[in-house]
Parts: C-alpha cells; sequence; structure tokens
C-alpha cells in the first residue's frame, strides 16, 4: 500500500512544498500507525518538489 500524500503542482514556491511535504508526513505516520497487513507493504512518498534540501529532508523523515 502506498501512504496518502499531497501532490503540489509545478511549478511551488519553497514554503508552500515545504508545508505540503510535513503535510504527507504527518499522513505517513498515521499511516505507519495504523498499518496491520502482514500480507502487503506499505510505502511512502519522498516529497520536496524540485528543492534537494526539502527531498533530503523528506527521505530522512520518511
Amino acid at each position: 500500500a502506498m501512504v496518502l500524500d499531497e501532490c503540489t503542482p509545478y511549478p511551488v514556491k519553497k514554503e508552500i512544498a515545504e508545508a505540503s511535504m510535513l503535510l504527507s508526513m504527518r499522513w505517513a505516520q498515521r499511516c505507519r500507525d495504523s498499518f496491520s497487513s502482514e500480507e502487503s507493504g506499505l510505502f511512502g512518498i519522498i516529497q520536496g518538489s524540485v528543492f534537494k534540501d526539502l527531498r533530503e529532508e523528506s527521505s530522512k523523515l520518511i
């Protein structure tokens, strides 16, 4: 299963991309906390749009 994430438009301001990334990370945590299937996996999505620092932060959080 894939965690829920917010898709930002392109182009996007960095502040909006960061807020979207943080929202997606909160959703990912909620998904992980409630995921109980032993028959399938759960994977997250790296967020941050085109901003390298946000993508790196997202990859550490996910």
